[in-house]
């Protein structure tokens, strides 16, 4: 009886066994099929569509070339006419303070200054992305604009300091010193960008499990616009001339005193432009350091894109220089002018060129993301290399570049 008693144990308890390990598996397996479902119904329920807006303060180069003219310097364009009247007379000295200071240069270079680019520009730029469920390819499309206008005035003159005495009196005119130049001008820029791409993110996991690594191609679309007007008006000459003389008249004696003005303009006008279209190749990728997915987390952004666009490249340019040389002969209570005038440019130069221009670009942030929505706040630069002909009367390339921060919010929809 013992003996069979003591038989029977091992196969209940292997009976009991085998019912735990069964019951064991079918629980493990409900277990592994509840967390792929949950893990399945997690995935389906990530938003399919993100909508991201945002704004960017750049910085940009200045694509075009200076403009100068023959007047910039002191020295001025050459003398356009003979003294007139070179007859000797006394009537006139020169009072306080003298000469000197006509005798001093006058610098009209600082005029030029007005022409230098706004070195900033403001824009925004949109996105949205299809994800859809069960892939990890995202379609997406995005554009990115700017905008910048300039206005800029120099004036300066010197003081109106009376450099001629009249010993004789009678109610002569006294001329006055005042030297002096005019700057203005204005200026436009505006950039779009547009890009058309497909990604996958590939895995590559270099910071971790949790971080992504998306690879993206496509297409992208560039236009840069510029435009700028400048005119300067300046008198940096004021000659006073010792040549006086006198002639008899029903009044009694006349005297004539001759003085020079040297009076210069300045007037230009262009505009610059390129669009092109090319491929597209950027890889980003985004890695958690604090926070959860289903909550939030901060993450670390970065990326790099290229791009090779072909398109055309578009100048026209147009200056002119003209300087008066005017004697102004002064007759006790009247004057006359004697003008002579010099001329120089006029022309317009206009070229198109067919051009290849590579894009190099980045960017690096981070990021405030939630399951439907995220914030992110980075620093971002673009360099189109030999994108603008900045040149005057011939051709010269110069590159087009913008860096600067930007933020942008984005929104996922769906799921």
């Amino acid at each position: 009886m013992s003996e069979l008693m003591n038989a029977g144990t091992p196969r209940h308890t292997t009976r009991w066994q085998l019912l735990a390990t069964v019951s064991s598996l079918s629980l493990l397996t409900a277990i592994m099929a509840a967390t792929e479902a949950t893990a399945r119904d997690d995935n389906d329920d990530r938003p399919t569509v993100w909508i991201e807006l945002g704004g960017q303060f750049e910085h940009m180069n200045s694509p075009q070339d200076t403009w100068t003219a023959p007047f910039e310097t002191a020295s001025g364009p050459p003398v356009l006419g003979p003294y007139p009247y070179p007859q000797p007379g006394s009537p006139f000295v020169f009072g306080p303070p003298v000469a000197a200071p006509l005798d001093t240069p006058f610098d009209v270079s600082p005029a030029f200054n007005v022409q230098k680019l706004p070195p900033y520009s403001f824009g925004g730029e949109g996105k949205i992305s299809f994800a859809p469920h069960g892939t990890d390819w995202t379609l997406s499309a995005s554009v990115r604009i700017g905008r910048s206008n300039g206005h800029k005035q120099k004036v300066y003159a010197t003081k109106r300091t009376p450099f001629l005495t009249n010993t004789k009196g009678g109610g002569m005119l006294t001329p006055y010193v005042a030297r002096f130049y005019n700057a203005r001008a204005q200026s436009s820029e505006s950039h779009t960008v547009l890009d058309f791409q497909a990604g996958k993110d590939v895995g590559l996991g270099l910071f971790g499990k949790s971080s992504t690594s998306v690879v993206e191609v496509g297409v992208r679309y560039a236009q840069f616009a510029m435009k700028t007007s400048m005119t300067i008006l300046a008198v940096p000459t004021i000659l006073p001339y010792k040549h006086q003389y006198g002639y008899p008249s029903f009044y009694g004696v006349k005297y004539h005193y001759n003085t020079r003005f040297q009076s210069y303009s300045f007037e230009a006008h262009s505009t610059r432009s390129f669009h092109g279209i090319g491929p597209s190749l950027s890889w980003s990728g985004s890695t958690p350091v604090i926070g959860n997915a289903e909550t939030a987390e901060f993450t670390v952004d970065w990326g790099i894109n290229g791009a090779l666009l072909f398109g055309r490249q578009r100048a026209t340019t147009e200056h002119r220089t003209a300087a008066d040389d005017r004697y102004l002969a002064l007759y006790g209570n009247g004057a006359g002018y004697h003008n002579s005038r010099y001329h120089h440019g006029g022309t317009v130069h206009s070229r198109t060129h067919s051009v290849v221009v590579p894009n190099l670009g980045g960017f690096a942030g981070m990021s405030l993301q939630f399951p439907n929505a995220k914030v992110s706040l980075g620093y971002r630069a673009d360099f189109f290399f030999g994108a603008m002909d900045a040149g005057i009367d011939t051709r010269h390339t110069d590159d087009m570049a913008f860096h600067g921060p930007f933020a942008k919010i984005s929104i996922g929809l769906g799921g």
